[in-house]
């Protein structure tokens, strides 16, 4: 199994700063709070935890 790598990037779009929640490489979704993206990525780390343990 690959390792899991979770990440929240800053990006500027449009004058904004954008978090992007990235999932091995591939942006799951965008948000305008730095809070926001974190709790989703902690979220989705839940998430995937609780699969493994269910296998």
């Amino acid at each position: 199994m690959k390792p899991l790598v979770i990440e929240v990037k800053t990006f500027r779009s449009h004058g904004l700063d954008v978090y992007r929640v990235m999932v091995n490489g591939t942006m799951l979704n965008e948000y305008l709070s730095p809070e926001l993206a974190n709790s989703k990525a902690r979220a989705y780390l839940r998430a995937w935890s609780s699969q493994i343990l269910i296998r």
